[in-house]
């Protein structure tokens, strides 16, 4: 019996040896059919069979890899993600080259079977019509319009309030950051806000910040080919799905096509047209089963990114006390202390405006954007690019080129002015929300959530460290969005 069981144990261990052998030869042969397919790639670091640059990539952030690959291999470079090739664009010619001239080519996106219903992630005619729907509901809903400015204003309230009860005591912005921007969406998507004490609400926004801060699109390609999503991860989406799943059935259970209250009603408007016309399933645009994907969408990407650029920006405005003042005095001169500022003061304030369009080059929320991947082999700039290829816009490194930026590293506003300081001027490689097909959808949104919260934040209190502490660090967490550091400051009442 016992040498049954070694037997047995042997022809199992014999087995698993086997299968890895297969496994690693069948990912070595995709290994170099994939090399050599091109023989015209652009230059980049050199790779390893089976891991590629993992050995490189893993060494520091991300967007400081690429960064320094960049300045070696040069603008148009490749990396290899395991046997995968990706190729990096670190200037804003090939960027334009890529997203604007061949845009046919290089809109697709890097999809994964979880991303079923999603509207980042999706592609062809599903994407076109799940991104028009995501554009209509938006603007009916009143992004750019006073509706939504009248949201924002009285979310400001109540991150005001919530910041003057810890007035003079330094204290974490974060939690009542994320909760003031995750409303703003919420209201769009659910049609109502929480309270910053909802402790179910507040389990959900940081689930949803944990899980992008703790991914990179180029770590979770490389390790999805040796293992699955970690169990904590995917615990967080089960979660927020959950969540989403929740206020879905509850919105269909009161649905009124008469009353369209908010994007999962216009969702649920969508499925029926659909339904009427003979068209469902999961692979329809729209489907009930896989609507939870589309608001999670927009709610992550109403969320994390919004929230990361104000963090930065009460970062940086308290390590310059200098650009805090002349924006404090922008706004006594044109909001004044009697009103909240709205949208048409913009105009009216260029020297904030440039502020915020500084905080969105210095650091960057998507360092390397999201991938692109090419639709069909494509000649680009001199090299041969392959069919599914992920493309990286390297944001970063464009961000922070000599060639473009007079000492990039300093946080200076005014080369966003005008000579005279009373305009705003934008320079070509400054391109935060992306070019082409894919750019942001909520971009209009989020300058106006943006220009507002910055104003009513610095129009009541003014920012600074705690005393008698270090100044926290600059350089940030990188995930698939650059996030602060964890770091307090203190609000003083102006």
């Amino acid at each position: 019996m016992i040498v049954d069981q070694f037997i047995a144990a042997a022809s199992s261990a014999n087995l698993q040896t086997i299968s890895l052998f297969v496994a690693v030869l069948l990912l070595t042969l995709a290994w170099i059919r994939r090399r050599h397919r091109s023989k015209n790639l652009p230059p980049g670091p050199p790779a390893w069979p089976l891991v590629g640059n993992a050995h490189g990539l893993l060494k520091g952030q991300l967007h400081h890899v690429l960064d320094k690959w960049a300045g070696v291999y040069g603008n148009v470079m490749k990396i290899w993600l395991g046997p995968r090739l990706a190729i990096v664009l670190s200037d804003i010619e090939p960027v334009k080259e890529a997203l604007i001239k061949q845009a046919d080519c290089f809109s697709d996106r890097m999809i994964q079977d979880v991303q079923r219903g999603s509207i980042v992630m999706s592609n062809g005619d599903i994407w076109k019509e799940r991104r028009r729907f995501g554009l209509s509901a938006l603007r009916t809903l009143g992004m750019g319009k006073r509706s939504v400015e009248h949201k924002i204003n009285e979310e400001a309230r109540y991150l005001l309030d919530s910041f003057d009860g810890r007035r003079d005591k330094p204290f974490d912005p974060e939690h009542d950051i994320l909760n003031a921007v995750s409303n703003i969406i919420c209201t769009i998507s659910f049609g109502y806000r929480f309270e910053y004490s909802d402790p179910k609400f507040a389990y959900l926004i940081k689930s949803v910040k944990t899980t992008v801060a703790s991914s990179s699109f180029a770590k979770i390609r490389f390790f999805s080919i040796f293992r699955k999503m970690d169990t904590e991860t995917r615990d967080r989406i089960e979660s927020v799905k959950a969540f989403i799943q929740e206020v879905v059935k509850e919105h269909q259970e009161s649905f009124d096509p008469n009353d369209i209250r908010d994007i999962i009603d216009m969702y649920t408007e969508e499925i029926e047209q659909l339904g009427k016309a003979g068209i469902v399933g999961e692979d329809a645009a729209f489907c009930r089963t896989t609507m939870w994907r589309g608001i999670y969408d927009l709610f992550v990407a109403g969320t994390d990114t919004t929230t990361n650029t104000l963090l930065w920006l009460l970062l940086y405005i308290a390590a310059h006390q200098d650009v805090q003042e002349k924006v404090q005095k922008e706004i006594s001169e044109v909001v004044g202390c009697d009103r909240q500022p709205t949208s048409e003061d913009r105009v009216n304030m260029p020297y904030t405006n440039a502020v915020l369009m500084e905080i969105l080059r210095i650091r960057p929320v998507t360092p390397y954007g999201v991938p692109h991947k090419t639709h069909y082999e494509t000649e680009f700039l001199g090299y041969t690019i392959p069919a599914n290829t992920m493309i990286f816009v390297n944001h970063w490194t464009i961000f922070h080129d000599v060639k473009y930026w007079k000492d990039p590293e300093k946080f200076d506003p005014t080369r966003f002015l005008s000579s005279d300081s009373k305009t705003v001027k934008k320079p070509e490689a400054f391109i935060p929300f992306s070019l082409g097909r894919r750019v942001c959808m909520g971009e209009t949104l989020a300058k106006m959530e943006l220009f507002l919260f910055f104003v009513n934040l610095l129009q009541r209190f003014t920012f600074s460290f705690p005393a008698g502490k270090p100044q926290p660090s600059m350089e940030g967490i990188a995930g698939v969005t650059l996030s602060p550091m964890p770091f307090e400051c203190v609000a003083t009442k102006r």
